[in-house]
C-alpha cells in the first residue's frame, strides 16, 4: 500500500463541529488542506472554520444532517463540483445516548441509528461512485470506536451502531480489493479521547444507570482521554499508511478484544451431535 500525503488536498469531514472532527478539521488545516466541514452545530462549525484557516487551510461550511441521504449527497456534488477530487472523507459524525435498553424510546434509538451507521452509508453511498469518477486516490476514513470490540452495558445502541460501522468498514475494503478501485477504507477505534460526546449525550434517566453510566464515561475521559489534536495526528498518520484499522489506543484494543474473544470463542458448542 502506497504512503498518502494529503498535504494541499481535499478532506471532507462529517460531526466537524466538535470532538475528533474538530480535531481533524484544524490538523487538516495545518496541512494546507481544503476542508468541507459539514454538521448540524451552524456556530460552532463557525469557529471551527476560523480554526482551520488560520491553521492554512481553506474552509467551507456545510449544514449537513448525515441521516438525510440528499444533504449527503449535495454535499459530495458540490465538493466534487468545486473542487474536483476528494483526498479523504472522514465519516465521523456520531451521538451517545445512556440507559438500559427496554427504556430508551424508539425514536431516540432510531436517532442514533440513523446518525452512527445510516450516516456512515450515506457518505460512502454519496461520495464513492465520486470518487472513482473522478480517477484521484482517495481514502474513506469512518469512525468506529472501542465499543465495536467490546461490549458495554447501558450504552447499547451506541454500542450496536459501531459494531454495525466497523462489520461496514471490513466488507467496504473487501469489495475495494475484489473491483481493484483507487479507495483506502479505514475504521478509527478511538478508546478515551477527551470530547463533550458525553456532556452531548442523551441519558433516559436521571438518577438511574443511564445516569450513572454517563458520568463515569465523564470521569473516564477527563482523567485519562488524549486531546482531540492527538488522535487527529494519529488518525491521519494511519490513513497516510493505508491502515484498515487506525487505534488511538492499541493497547485498550488489544485489552477488549482479547477479553471478546475469549467470551465469544467460550460460548461455542458443538450441538450437532
Amino acid at each position: 500500500m502506497r504512503r498518502t500525503d494529503f498535504h494541499g488536498g481535499v478532506a471532507v469531514i462529517t460531526g466537524a463541529a466538535s470532538g475528533i472532527g474538530r480535531g481533524l478539521a484544524i490538523h487538516a488545516g495545518s496541512l494546507g488542506m481544503r476542508v468541507a466541514l459539514a454538521d448540524v452545530s451552524d456556530a460552532e462549525l463557525a469557529e471551527v472554520a476560523r480554526y482551520v484557516a488560520e491553521a492554512g487551510g481553506t474552509p467551507e461550511v456545510h449544514h449537513v444532517d448525515v441521516r438525510d441521504y440528499d444533504q449527503v449527497d449535495a454535499l459530495a456534488k458540490t465538493v466534487f463540483a468545486r473542487w474536483g477530487q476528494v483526498d479523504v472523507l472522514f465519516n465521523n459524525a456520531g451521538i451517545q445516548v445512556h440507559g438500559l435498553s427496554w427504556e430508551v424510546p424508539a425514536d431516540l434509538w432510531r436517532r442514533v441509528v440513523d446518525v452512527n451507521l445510516m450516516g456512515v452509508f450515506h457518505g460512502v453511498r454519496a461520495f464513492i461512485p465520486r470518487m472513482i469518477a473522478s480517477g484521484h486516490h482517495s481514502h474513506v476514513v469512518n469512525t468506529s470506536s472501542i465499543a465495536a470490540l467490546g461490549i458495554f452495558p447501558f450504552s447499547t445502541a451506541y454500542g450496536a451502531t459501531k459494531h454495525g460501522n466497523l462489520a461496514l468498514t471490513e466488507a467496504l475494503a473487501l469489495e475495494i480489493e475484489a473491483t481493484g478501485i483507487d479507495v483506502v477504507a479505514s475504521a478509527v477505534i478511538p478508546s478515551a479521547v477527551d470530547t463533550a460526546i458525553f456532556e452531548h449525550a442523551i441519558a433516559v434517566d436521571t438518577d438511574g444507570h443511564g445516569h450513572e453510566d454517563n458520568l463515569a464515561k465523564r470521569k473516564i475521559i477527563g482523567e485519562t482521554g488524549i486531546t482531540p489534536a492527538a488522535a487527529a495526528a494519529t488518525i491521519f498518520e494511519g490513513a497516510s499508511q493505508g491502515l484498515l484499522f487506525i487505534h488511538t489506543h492499541p493497547e485498550d484494543s488489544r485489552e477488549f478484544w482479547a477479553e471478546r474473544a475469549e467470551k465469544v470463542s467460550t460460548g461455542i458448542v458443538d450441538v450437532r451431535a
